[in-house]
């Protein structure tokens, strides 16, 4: 096990008190940023009631994470959506169903499936215009052609191109996080 998000809920160990053997990895069992993530999104955009999380059901990890983050959307008071994305084959297929949702900002939780989907997942959020977030910080240094931008290693207020749904016009040339090269 290199990281888990739930070790015991993944299966890897019986408990992390007594896993049965030696295991060496990480456990970041964190469902409460799911909440936190939710938050942000909602004081992003204060007239949004329609969010969705984009998740790998296979991933037992994210469970946590998504009862956390409905949990939260219930008491902000707004809905919120699981899409599955089992495979990289899906990712077109989870688009059209955020689109037919008519989701207003979405979630992706990073897991192997997402990961490897991550080009085609930013440049279909770009298409849509649809404010995503993510969970790792290279997703947000990741450059996506006419899309929304976000720098997590530098706060909101340094980054006036964070959307163009928030920007007064400015267009992704003038961002300074623009000349960086996509991600792979």
């Amino acid at each position: 096990m290199t990281t888990s998000g739930d070790a015991v809920g993944a299966g890897f160990v019986p408990s992390l008190a007594r896993p049965g053997a030696n295991v060496t990895g990480i456990a970041a069992i964190n469902p409460e940023l799911g909440t936190k993530r939710l938050q942000l999104l909602r004081e992003l955009l204060p007239r949004a009631t329609r969010f969705a999380i984009v998740w790998n059901p296979g991933d037992a990890a994210h469970a946590l994470d998504l009862a956390a983050t409905q949990w939260a959307a219930a008491q902000l008071g707004v809905s919120l959506s699981a899409v599955a994305l089992r495979t990289v084959a899906e990712v077109d297929g989870v688009f059209v169903e955020l689109k037919r949702q008519r989701v207003e900002a979405v979630i992706v939780f990073n897991d192997t499936t997402t990961a490897a989907a991550r080009q085609r997942i930013l440049q279909l959020a770009s298409e849509g215009q649809i404010p995503a977030m993510y969970e790792a910080s290279e997703w947000g240094r990741c450059q996506r052609p006419g899309g929304v931008w976000l720098d997590t290693r530098r706060p909101l207020p340094a980054q006036p191109c964070t959307s163009t749904k928030f920007s007064e016009g400015r267009d992704r040339r003038t961002c300074p996080s623009s000349s960086r090269p996509c991600c792979g």
